[in-house]
């Protein structure tokens, strides 16, 4: 069985879906820690939304420190002819 990544994440397991992303589980394989990754996929214009909510997502995250709240570690925009394509969002 050969392994799948998603940039340099390592896929554990998919956890779900909804509103335009993917969840997976993952595993960075230089500090061997694993992370949640959401991964926003753009198919028409009208998703720019999902992405937007995403980056809002992750600018709300980095600024609280709560042991009960999810935190975010990094945003990746992944493009393609100087257009974002995907974003990926390792929680």
């Amino acid at each position: 069985m050969t392994q799948q990544y998603i940039d340099k994440y390592l896929v554990l397991e998919k956890l779900g879906n909804g509103a335009k992303s993917t969840i997976w589980k993952v595993r960075d394989p230089g500090s061997q820690e694993i992370y949640t990754l959401k991964r926003v996929v753009k198919e028409s214009e009208e998703d720019n939304r999902f992405f937007n909510q995403a980056e809002n997502e992750y600018e709300v995250s980095c600024k609280v420190s709560h042991p009960y709240l999810r935190k975010s570690f990094e945003i990746v925009k992944i493009r393609k002819w100087h257009k974002t394509q995907e974003l990926l969002l390792l929680m």
